[in-house]
């Protein structure tokens, strides 16, 4: 929390748990592949991002529903340890938490992911979840589930500023938008808006940016349009890097950037994540950010 007891950042999200092999090669079908390199982390889009942001040295709370199973039992734990504050979360155990198999080629750095989204209920946002929204400087979500839906609304009424991470075109989406002020959306989901050029004018937000990987990014403010290219990394796993991405954006901009410069800010860190297997391991510092937007690392 801040010196005033609130949060910078609440996220709305659903917490995995991510099971990632790193093979030779993606395996063919009937075949048998030996692993290289093994590891389990936490996943999941909001909660890697609030790591991603407490990690870069800002105070983070994550609300949202918690399955149970043997997989999941780390969830609370890594996200506490990282730094993220959970009373917000609202255990399942008695629900399948969702989790990801993602299969990761030596080299070339291809993926393959399978995923479970588990049987979670549906949750209400507590008392206690409101009022965390409403001392915040931002909120951030992405899948537009009906909580996640309802804490947008609720920040846009007390002038918090919502950032969504917008990854897969949900029906729900139209839902959630009205309340975006800040849009980063994933080149899939700019692909259904007709691709990243003609998606900027049609996400939601005072600011839209499309993210693409290699190919960097293109973005639109008040202030006009912009491009930025993609920082060179050699990338053993691109796995939660736009989900770095997200919670380096809000980190940028706590930091005083603007929406241009938090995007090179949250570049920069997305590419560092990439030298590690998974989504969170290889989370940078603000420092190691600093060093390679200065060119030192």
């Amino acid at each position: 929390m801040r010196r005033d007891g609130s949060f910078d950042i609440v996220g709305v999200g659903i917490p995995y748990t991510d099971v990632l092999l790193r093979l030779p090669r993606l395996p063919l079908a009937d075949e048998a592949l030996r692993a290289l390199e093994r590891d389990v982390q936490g996943g999941g889009k909001v909660p890697t991002a609030c790591v991603a942001a407490a990690r870069l040295g800002w105070r983070v709370a994550l609300s949202g529903p918690v399955g149970g199973g043997p997989l999941a039992a780390g969830i609370l734990p890594d996200l506490a340890a990282a730094g993220v504050d959970v009373d917000g979360l609202q255990p399942q155990p008695a629900r399948r938490a969702p989790l990801s198999v993602i299969l990761v080629q030596a080299g070339s750095g291809a993926r393959s992911i399978l995923w479970d989204p588990g049987d979670l209920a549906e949750i209400a946002l507590t008392d206690a979840d409101r009022a965390r929204i409403a001392g915040a400087r931002y909120l951030l979500v992405s899948e537009p589930f009906p909580a996640a839906c309802a804490a947008a609304a609720w920040a846009r009424s007390h002038g918090v500023a919502v950032i969504w991470d917008a990854d897969v075109a949900d029906p729900a989406w139209p839902d959630l938008a009205a309340s975006v002020d800040h849009c980063v959306a994933s080149s899939a989901f700019a692909a259904t808006l007709g691709g990243a050029e003609a998606a900027l004018d049609r996400l939601p937000g005072s600011v839209a940016i499309v993210t693409r990987g290699r190919a960097g990014l293109v973005g639109r403010t008040p202030a006009g349009p912009f491009r930025l290219p993609a920082f060179p990394v050699e990338a053993v796993d691109t796995t939660g890097a736009g989900d770095v991405f997200h919670g380096a954006y809000v980190a940028g901009l706590l930091r005083g950037l603007d929406p241009r410069a938090a995007a090179g800010y949250a570049s920069a860190a997305a590419a560092l994540k990439c030298r590690v297997l998974g989504g969170r391991r290889g989370i940078p510092t603000h420092a190691e950010v600093e060093a390679l937007l200065k060119g030192g690392a």
